[in-house]
Protein backbone atom coordinates (compact mmCIF):
# COMPACT_ATOMS: atom_id res chain seq x y z
CA UNK A 1 0.00 0.00 0.00
CA UNK A 2 1.47 3.62 -1.00
CA UNK A 3 1.79 5.22 2.25
CA UNK A 4 0.32 8.81 2.49
CA UNK A 5 2.33 10.75 4.71
CA UNK A 6 1.05 14.44 5.97
CA UNK A 7 3.40 17.10 5.11
CA UNK A 8 5.44 17.30 8.45
CA UNK A 9 4.30 19.58 11.32
CA UNK A 10 6.38 22.63 10.66
CA UNK A 11 6.08 23.48 14.52
CA UNK A 12 3.46 26.18 15.70
CA UNK A 13 5.46 25.93 18.96
CA UNK A 14 8.40 27.59 16.85
CA UNK A 15 5.80 29.94 15.67
CA UNK A 16 4.71 31.11 18.83
CA UNK A 17 7.28 33.60 19.89
CA UNK A 18 9.53 32.50 22.14
CA UNK A 19 8.67 35.67 25.02
CA UNK A 20 4.95 34.06 24.64
CA UNK A 21 6.37 30.27 25.42
CA UNK A 22 9.02 31.34 27.75
CA UNK A 23 6.08 33.10 29.90
CA UNK A 24 7.97 36.78 29.09
CA UNK A 25 4.22 38.25 28.30
CA UNK A 26 2.57 37.72 31.16
CA UNK A 27 5.50 39.67 33.22
CA UNK A 28 5.39 42.98 30.70
CA UNK A 29 2.47 44.62 32.57
CA UNK A 30 -1.06 45.48 31.51
CA UNK A 31 -0.84 48.83 29.53
CA UNK A 32 -3.68 51.19 31.12
CA UNK A 33 -5.97 53.01 28.44
CA UNK A 34 -8.15 55.90 29.93
CA UNK A 35 -10.89 54.48 27.44
CA UNK A 36 -12.45 51.20 28.92
CA UNK A 37 -13.65 50.45 25.21
CA UNK A 38 -9.78 51.47 23.80
CA UNK A 39 -8.68 48.15 21.56
CA UNK A 40 -5.77 48.17 18.88
CA UNK A 41 -7.52 48.03 15.69
CA UNK A 42 -4.83 45.35 14.29
CA UNK A 43 -4.89 44.16 17.74
CA UNK A 44 -9.16 43.47 17.26
CA UNK A 45 -8.19 42.45 13.58
CA UNK A 46 -5.77 39.79 14.45
CA UNK A 47 -7.98 38.52 17.51
CA UNK A 48 -10.80 37.76 14.85
CA UNK A 49 -8.52 36.30 12.99
CA UNK A 50 -7.78 33.73 15.38
CA UNK A 51 -11.39 32.85 16.02
CA UNK A 52 -11.57 32.18 12.59
CA UNK A 53 -8.93 29.69 12.19
CA UNK A 54 -10.65 28.14 15.82
CA UNK A 55 -13.84 27.54 13.93
CA UNK A 56 -12.31 26.63 10.63
CA UNK A 57 -10.13 23.60 12.56
CA UNK A 58 -13.55 23.15 14.50
CA UNK A 59 -15.35 22.56 11.63
CA UNK A 60 -12.19 20.43 9.55
CA UNK A 61 -11.85 17.90 12.90
CA UNK A 62 -15.95 17.15 13.54
CA UNK A 63 -16.41 15.10 10.65
CA UNK A 64 -12.70 13.52 10.72
CA UNK A 65 -12.72 12.38 14.44
CA UNK A 66 -16.44 10.36 13.40
CA UNK A 67 -14.74 9.16 10.70
CA UNK A 68 -12.09 7.88 12.18
CA UNK A 69 -13.48 6.94 15.07
CA UNK A 70 -15.80 4.29 12.94
CA UNK A 71 -12.70 3.34 10.61
CA UNK A 72 -14.83 5.00 7.87
CA UNK A 73 -11.61 7.53 6.83
CA UNK A 74 -9.45 6.83 4.17
CA UNK A 75 -5.85 7.72 4.55
CA UNK A 76 -6.10 10.02 1.94
CA UNK A 77 -8.52 12.57 3.81
CA UNK A 78 -7.52 11.87 7.42
CA UNK A 79 -3.99 13.44 5.63
CA UNK A 80 -5.53 16.02 4.19
CA UNK A 81 -7.32 17.30 7.22
CA UNK A 82 -4.42 17.08 9.49
CA UNK A 83 -2.80 19.24 6.34
CA UNK A 84 -5.40 21.60 7.19
CA UNK A 85 -5.61 21.92 10.48
CA UNK A 86 -1.87 22.02 10.81
CA UNK A 87 -1.45 25.01 8.72
CA UNK A 88 -4.36 26.81 10.50
CA UNK A 89 -2.37 26.06 13.87
CA UNK A 90 0.40 27.45 12.03
CA UNK A 91 -0.89 30.20 11.06
CA UNK A 92 -2.99 31.19 14.36
CA UNK A 93 0.78 30.91 15.62
CA UNK A 94 2.04 34.11 13.54
CA UNK A 95 -1.15 35.90 14.55
CA UNK A 96 -0.19 35.28 18.04
CA UNK A 97 3.38 35.98 17.52
CA UNK A 98 2.22 39.61 16.08
CA UNK A 99 -0.04 40.05 19.04
CA UNK A 100 2.65 39.53 21.34
CA UNK A 101 4.84 42.26 19.56
CA UNK A 102 1.86 44.63 19.51
CA UNK A 103 1.44 43.91 23.41
CA UNK A 104 2.24 47.38 24.74
CA UNK A 105 0.14 49.10 22.13
CA UNK A 106 -3.04 46.63 22.58
CA UNK A 107 -5.62 47.40 25.21
CA UNK A 108 -5.83 46.01 28.81
CA UNK A 109 -8.80 43.73 27.58
CA UNK A 110 -6.50 42.46 24.35
CA UNK A 111 -3.28 41.91 26.60
CA UNK A 112 -5.65 39.86 28.71
CA UNK A 113 -7.07 37.90 25.99
CA UNK A 114 -3.47 37.07 24.59
CA UNK A 115 -2.59 35.52 28.14
CA UNK A 116 -6.13 33.29 28.09
CA UNK A 117 -5.76 32.20 24.17
CA UNK A 118 -1.79 31.14 24.53
CA UNK A 119 -1.52 28.53 26.46
CA UNK A 120 -4.71 26.84 24.74
CA UNK A 121 -2.58 27.12 21.29
CA UNK A 122 0.43 25.76 22.61
CA UNK A 123 -1.62 23.04 23.56
CA UNK A 124 -3.15 22.91 20.04
CA UNK A 125 -0.04 22.70 18.68
CA UNK A 126 1.42 20.25 20.38
CA UNK A 127 -1.39 18.09 19.76
CA UNK A 128 -1.87 18.58 16.63
CA UNK A 129 1.87 17.56 16.15
CA UNK A 130 1.06 14.31 18.05
CA UNK A 131 -2.02 13.48 16.17
CA UNK A 132 0.11 13.77 12.99
CA UNK A 133 2.88 11.53 14.17
CA UNK A 134 0.46 9.23 15.14
CA UNK A 135 -1.00 9.30 11.89
CA UNK A 136 2.05 8.91 9.89
CA UNK A 137 3.11 5.71 11.90
CA UNK A 138 -0.52 4.23 12.10
CA UNK A 139 -1.64 5.25 8.97
CA UNK A 140 -3.87 1.66 8.42
CA UNK A 141 -5.14 1.75 11.74
CA UNK A 142 -5.76 4.92 13.19
CA UNK A 143 -8.79 4.14 14.45
CA UNK A 144 -6.93 1.83 17.08
CA UNK A 145 -4.39 4.78 18.39
CA UNK A 146 -4.31 8.01 19.99
CA UNK A 147 -5.31 9.79 16.88
CA UNK A 148 -9.12 9.84 18.15
CA UNK A 149 -8.38 11.11 21.85
CA UNK A 150 -6.04 14.13 20.16
CA UNK A 151 -8.57 15.03 17.49
CA UNK A 152 -11.02 15.64 20.55
CA UNK A 153 -8.64 17.48 22.73
CA UNK A 154 -7.83 19.72 19.29
CA UNK A 155 -11.42 20.30 18.67
CA UNK A 156 -11.64 21.34 22.55
CA UNK A 157 -8.76 23.45 22.36
CA UNK A 158 -10.15 25.09 19.59
CA UNK A 159 -13.71 25.75 20.88
CA UNK A 160 -12.25 27.37 23.94
CA UNK A 161 -10.20 29.85 21.83
CA UNK A 162 -12.84 30.64 19.32
CA UNK A 163 -14.99 30.69 22.09
CA UNK A 164 -13.03 32.79 24.11
CA UNK A 165 -12.01 35.45 21.90
CA UNK A 166 -15.53 36.35 20.79
CA UNK A 167 -16.96 36.40 24.11
CA UNK A 168 -14.23 38.97 25.33
CA UNK A 169 -14.66 41.15 22.17
CA UNK A 170 -18.46 41.08 22.82
CA UNK A 171 -17.90 42.40 26.58
CA UNK A 172 -15.46 44.47 25.06
CA UNK A 173 -17.99 46.38 22.74
CA UNK A 174 -20.66 45.89 25.28
CA UNK A 175 -18.10 48.09 27.95
CA UNK A 176 -17.21 50.54 25.11
CA UNK A 177 -20.74 51.29 24.30
CA UNK A 178 -21.34 51.91 28.31
CA UNK A 179 -17.98 54.33 28.20
CA UNK A 180 -20.01 55.88 25.53
CA UNK A 181 -23.15 56.24 26.74
CA UNK A 182 -21.43 57.62 29.85
CA UNK A 183 -19.80 60.41 28.20
CA UNK A 184 -22.69 61.41 26.19
CA UNK A 185 -24.71 62.46 29.54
Amino acid sequence: MRSLKCVWFVGALAVLTPGVLMGRSHSMPVTNRSQVGYASPEGRELLNQIAERASAIQNTIGPLDRETRFDKADSWTESSALNDVRDEVNSMGKDLRRLSDLRAQLAPWQQRELDRITPLAVALARTTRDAIRTFDQNIDHTWTTQLPKDLTTMSECANEIDSSVKETTKVAKLDQEIDRLKHKS
